[in-house]
């Protein structure tokens, strides 16, 4: 920077603005050559200048370290985000587990909620049968009065009974003699059997049932050689149920005794609140047994 020159004593009527460059040896030169010589106005400059100068690097220095500070706010601010959004990961992390192990809870709830009323029907179902019991060992405990021979006779008769199948819905029309009687029936009953197993062969006997009544129709006996053959018919019965024609074994009186209890005792059953009860044959024995526990 340039500063103009400062006056000496012996120059003190001369200004600095306007210095006298004629003066010294400069006189004795010339004077035709003093109208060459330039005058120059000097640039003045405020005496300040320092002053602005340091409070320009006061504010620099300033607005430095305000800089740094919002330098390392934001630093300070980013962590603390990331620290709440952390935070916030780890809670919804946790009420995730939570809503999980609350609909684990609520998944066993129904589960043990339904094997408890499973248990109950269990405990019902088992009731049901230790009553049963009560009541077939109360039957057993009775003592019979049958002697020997009249046991020995129903198995006889159940025996003879076996080879026979009962038929009923067969159209019983008024004949002149018996043998045509017979001969129709015969007939009719061929169809029906040979409609459920074709190489049925012709029945031992037939026989009507009962008196005759011409609003009704007898049912009607019939006898084979082989009680499989029976049984097999019975098996099959369905097929001819669109005829409103049914097939039933032939039952001795005792054995019809027996299903008449088992009716009474199914009532009885399914009035206390068992279900899906029904009375089949096992090994030729009628019992009460579930519906679903049946093969077919």
């Amino acid at each position: 920077m340039l500063r103009s020159p400062t006056r000496s004593d012996r120059d003190k009527s001369l200004t600095g603005s306007h210095p006298n460059l004629t003066s010294g040896s400069d006189l004795n030169q010339d004077s035709s050559t003093s109208h060459r010589v330039a005058t120059r106005n000097k640039r003045k400059y405020p005496n300040d200048d320092t002053s602005v100068k340091d409070e320009l690097f006061d504010i620099k220095k300033q607005l430095s370290a305000m800089m740094e500070m919002l330098s390392v706010q934001n630093v300070n601010q980013k962590e603390f985000m990331d620290k709440v959004s952390g935070d916030i990961n780890d809670i919804k992390n946790e009420i995730t587990l939570i809503k999980g192990i609350s609909q684990t809870l609520t998944e066993k709830c129904h589960l043990l909620s339904s094997e408890m009323t499973s248990l109950k029907t269990k405990t019902s179902e088992n009731e049901a049968k230790i009553e049963s019991l009560e009541v077939n060992i109360g039957k057993l405990s009775t003592p019979t009065n049958l002697p020997l021979e009249s046991i020995l006779g129903e198995l006889n008769e159940r025996q003879e009974r076996s080879r026979n199948v009962i038929i009923c819905g067969i159209s019983d029309a008024q004949y002149e003699n018996k043998e045509e009687k017979i001969a129709a029936d015969t007939k009719e009953i061929l169809r029906i059997t040979k409609k459920i197993i074709p190489q049925c062969p012709e029945p031992n006997y037939i026989m009507r049932l009962g008196k005759f009544n011409p609003e009704k129709r007898r049912p009607v006996k019939v006898s084979y050689d082989s009680k499989d053959l029976v049984k097999e018919l019975l098996r099959n019965k369905n097929a001819v149920s669109s005829e409103q024609i049914k097939l039933f074994s032939d039952k001795t009186p005792k054995q019809k005794e027996q299903i008449k209890e088992l009716k009474i005792e199914l009532e009885r059953r399914i009035n206390n609140g068992e279900k899906d009860l029904i009375i089949k044959y096992v090994k030729d024995v009628p019992r009460i047994i579930h519906a679903k526990n049946y093969l077919h």
